[in-house]
């Protein structure tokens, strides 16, 4: 932690507001939850419920007409609602999540649902005009003359039909490629919007897509205008490692003590580190060639006015410095705080790993460079579907960087364990895998406060490629540390027998990391529930 003295997240939370604060978030939370368990489902019905009524009322309409006629009508209709379901998802302030109380993930994965649909309908849209154009020679232009299909509406299907095919084609690379791909897909948009209102009737166009259209430009203006002119937040701490192991003489705990020597000294840091690791490249100590550790991650400390999150909740940053328009989704990794009674600000922990070009740089960089530096924060955005309140066992799991939600929501649990929450809780495991060992530095007091001060707690972290014997004669190995691959099957088999001792019914799991782990957490989940005790998974999935 960089500057004069430590940023201590826990000052006051022993105080009956501060507990009362934490018991009213998670509470709020469970009451959206109850309605949000089904939300995907419900969007996903009413939305085919709408196509299908549309379809009906245009059967009804133009049943009459000549057979390809009456396709494109159909085909067109099916379009109007899908697109205008597409906005209105892709909307940040969408109306979907204030009546349905649902995430901008929810309506977001509505987004790409109706997306793949729009694509496949206006495909096979320019399709029938295509067809049409060469073989009946009957008029889409209007509804109400009867002409051949022009030129122009053909080159203009055909057009169509090919940016769409390379379209769904991209989706594919979008999370490595995210920035061409987003901004090809509005450019996309603005294109098909206003040819597809020159080409089509443009009173039932009008009342439905374009509903959808501007209500996506007006919220794109207003957070342009927020990215503008809200007052900026500014980096106030880092945290970041070291990257090279010490040597027998400088042997070293994983404390708070030696903790608070670096947070001291943290704008120099990077500098010194970057000269520390050309040093111990070649060195050896006492006959053990020390290898070398390239810190991959750093948790920044932004402070900002007026802001309200839940754990779990994650926030779109964009620190000008580095890229002056790049927004990235990252999570908070700190439980939700009071304001400061002074200053009125509050303080959040965001972890960046290098896990592409903008996050390398900020971890890269020194930390003068980014250090009382302004930033823009947008958010807090989604939540997690888990009723924290409901459980009374908890496994929560983290792989890497995924660690950032289930440590926020563990301390602000924490926070509660003397409310009646707190009396009911019988277990929580926390689960952190990290590659190497040197990666718990980042939240090392958190989790020995977890594990030292809350006895229903149970912490454990795996260097997964790393073995103990590397490290026994370098570090004095915290309790809570273990090195290999943790037997998830049989964690979560033994943890179901003792909660059904404890005649509990439900379990809650949380697991949050790369794809591969939260796919085999979740088939450990179902193989361990039976007729007698159910583990209810959820999860988050990181990594590209």
């Amino acid at each position: 932690m960089s500057g004069s003295s430590k940023i201590n997240f826990f000052p006051s939370h022993s105080s009956k507001r501060f507990k009362l604060f934490h018991h009213n978030t998670l509470t709020r939370r469970a009451k959206r939850n109850s309605f949000r368990t089904n939300s995907d489902s419900i969007l996903l019905k009413m939305y085919f419920c709408v196509l299908v009524i549309s379809g009906i009322i245009t059967i009804i309409q133009n049943y009459k007409k000549p057979l390809f006629l009456f396709l494109i009508e159909l085909v067109g209709s099916l379009i109007r609602i899908s697109s205008l379901t597409l906005f209105l998802a892709i909307t940040h302030h969408s109306i979907l999540q204030k009546f349905f109380h649902t995430s901008y993930e929810h309506t977001l994965w509505l987004h790409k649902k109706s997306g793949k649909q729009t694509i496949k309908l206006i495909k096979l849209h320019s399709f029938l005009y295509a067809l049409a154009f060469f073989v009946s020679k009957i008029s889409i232009i209007t509804i109400d003359k009867s002409s051949v299909p022009s030129t122009r509406g053909f080159v203009f299907s055909l057009l169509t039909f090919v940016l769409l095919f390379g379209l769904k084609k991209g989706l594919k690379l979008r999370k490595k490629i995210y920035e061409p791909f987003y901004f090809s897909h509005v450019i996309i948009t603005i294109f098909l919007f206003p040819v597809s209102a020159f080409t089509h009737d443009l009173k039932p166009f009008l009342c439905t897509t374009a509903v959808g259209f501007s209500l996506w430009v007006i919220d794109l203006f207003y957070r342009i205008f927020l990215f503008y002119f809200k007052t900026p937040a500014k980096i106030v701490a880092i945290r970041s490692q070291k990257n090279y192991l010490p040597t027998n003489d400088e042997k070293k705990t994983i404390n708070k003590d030696d903790n608070n020597n670096n947070n001291n000294n943290t704008k120099g840091h990077d500098e010194n580190n970057s000269e520390n690791n050309s040093k111990d490249k070649n060195s050896e100590n006492n006959g053990y060639k020390s290898h070398t550790y390239i810190p991959d991650s750093k948790v920044l400390t932004v402070e900002m006015d007026n802001f309200q999150y839940e754990p779990m909740q994650w926030v779109r940053l964009c620190i000008p410095s580095i890229s002056k328009y790049q927004m990235h989704p990252l999570t908070i990794c700190s439980p939700p705080m009071l304001p400061d009674e002074k200053t009125g600000k509050v303080r959040i922990d965001i972890l960046i790993k290098a896990m592409g070009d903008w996050s390398k740089k900020v971890v890269d960089s020194p930390s003068k460079f980014l250090l009382d530096k302004p930033v823009k924060i947008e958010g807090p955005l989604g939540t997690s579907s888990l009723d924290v309140l409901s459980y009374k066992y908890f496994i929560l799991i983290g792989g890497g960087c995924g660690v950032g939600p289930i440590l926020s929501l563990m301390l602000a649990l924490k926070e509660l364990r003397d409310t009646d929450f707190g009396d009911k809780l019988i277990k929580l495991k926390f689960f952190w895998m990290v590659k190497e060992f040197q990666e718990l530095e980042l939240f090392q007091d958190q989790l020995e406060q977890a594990s030292d001060q809350f006895k229903k707690y149970e912490v454990k972290c795996f260097a997964t490629r790393q073995k103990r014997e590397d490290f026994e004669n370098k570090y004095t190995i915290p309790d809570f540390v273990n090195f290999g691959r943790p037997d998830f099957s049989q964690i979560l088999k033994s943890t179901a027998e003792n909660a059904q001792k404890q005649n509990v019914k439900r379990i809650g799991v949380f697991a949050c990391g790369p794809a591969r782990l939260v796919k085999q957490i979740q088939n450990d989940c179902l193989d361990s529930s039976n007729s007698e005790i159910v583990l209810d998974f959820s999860r988050e999935v990181t990594g590209f």
